[in-house]
């Protein structure tokens, strides 16, 4: 790594997704393949096909990112699935994951929310796919001074992509979200802190609607 590049997620690739899109021909069909999704702080969202992605040891770029700007993560997508990202002021916006075509290594992408506030920033990308039973998924949001809440997926509409979106969290004048996850009321999730980490339940997080504040959780 060159002296300001830094490591900020790690990405498991299903060998069936590599196959699958190898199988498919044209963009059209690499479209609806499996796809890696990249967000960044300032609101960019790009897919690359899983067969573009660079080889086993290899490395190589997946994403062109201003200087101003950087990588808060990235999530493997089926193709048929929604996204959703949240901000750290409060923000989100979920839409149709085919409203981002797949695209080469080397290409910027494209904007997926207009950031309403000054110094406002994306701090998590969910995928709303098969896996997750949508009737019952659910995003757990966590900011930096320890409160949470469980959302259910759909308390967040989906809209068109490059909009405002709708409020995530009710926040405190000094507080800022730092994370989400999707799951379910049964699942565990691992807090991590400067300090160290706790396993919570999601049902740990009080069940509250998107416009409302959390409760101490950590």
């Amino acid at each position: 790594l060159d002296a300001v590049a830094r490591v900020v997620t790690i990405v498991a690739i299903p060998h069936q997704a590599r196959a699958a899109t190898q199988s498919d021909q044209g963009d059209d069909a690499k479209t609806a393949s499996p796809c890696l999704v990249i967000a960044t702080a300032l609101g960019m969202i790009k897919k690359i096909a899983a067969s573009d992605l660079p080889a086993t040891s290899k490395v190589g770029e997946v994403m062109k990112v201003n200087e101003d700007d950087r990588i808060i993560g990235a999530k493997m997508a089926s193709g048929h699935d929604d996204l959703l990202l949240i901000t750290a002021l409060g923000q989100s916006i979920r839409f149709k994951e085919d409203e981002v075509r797949a695209m080469g290594t080397g290409a910027a992408g494209v904007q997926a929310i207009k950031l309403a506030n000054v110094g406002d920033m994306v701090v998590a990308l969910n995928v709303v796919g098969a896996t997750l039973a949508v009737a019952r998924a659910e995003t757990l949001i966590i900011t930096d001074n320890g409160m949470g809440k469980r959302v259910p997926i759909k308390e967040f509409p989906t809209q068109g992509r490059y909009g405002i979106g709708t409020t995530a969290m009710d926040l405190t004048s000094k507080a800022k979200i730092v994370s989400a996850t999707m799951g379910e009321a049964s699942d565990k999730v691992i807090v991590v802190t400067s300090k160290g980490a706790r396993a919570i339940k999601f049902d740990d997080a009080p069940k509250r609607k998107r416009a409302m504040r959390g409760a101490r959780i950590i």
